[in-house]
């Protein structure tokens, strides 16, 4: 019987337990997980969902060292972002790239509820996009984004516009079509 599925964000191992897993069984479970995936530092047990308008979730330490900041690499871009306070699934890393190919020389492109920028950032640095805007409400995940436009040299080709959707179109427009003088 499966007793566990996992993800590997970096160097952090996302793990869900199905119901009735023991405290010992999952420290076991982690132990051998960390011997055997020799980049995995951490191991962390997802007890939530990601829930409410800023997409967070919960997971408790079971072992290895204790973060939930994690680097992670992925169709040639890196992102630096906390498990718990910021959306990610590397499970849509080949949607990435995919859309990454559909977008065309010169386009602009908007991407709504960006978290940390994964697909902004995947589309800027492998496309030829003029420019990506990226909007996300989460704050953190705000601050993340721009550490990862920096760290994977697009500033300028990324533009951040975080805050709600509803409030930040108005700006959007004035961005992609300023009043002539």
């Amino acid at each position: 019987m499966k007793q566990a599925s996992f993800d590997v964000l970096g160097n952090i191992a996302l793990v869900k337990f199905q119901k009735g897993v023991s405290s010992r069984t999952k420290k076991e479970f982690a132990r051998k997980l960390l011997s055997k995936q020799r980049s995995v530092k951490t191991v962390l047990e997802k007890t939530g969902r990601f829930k409410g308008r800023l997409r967070k979730q919960t997971t408790k330490y079971i072992a290895g060292e204790k973060t939930k900041e994690t680097l992670y690499k992925e169709n040639g871009c890196v992102f630096r972002f906390n498990v718990d306070s910021c959306y990610f699934s590397p499970r849509l890393s080949n949607e990435r790239d995919e859309i990454s190919k559909m977008v065309k020389t010169g386009q602009e492109v908007l991407v709504m509820f960006a978290g940390v920028g994964p697909y902004s950032i995947v589309i800027a640095k492998n496309s030829r996009a003029r420019k990506v805007y990226s909007n996300e409400i989460n704050r953190e995940a705000n601050k993340y984004a721009e550490l990862n436009i920096e760290l994977n040299k697009l500033k300028g080709k990324v533009v951040l516009l975080p805050g709600d959707i509803k409030r930040v179109t108005k700006k959007l427009t004035y961005l992609s079509h300023p009043p002539t003088q």
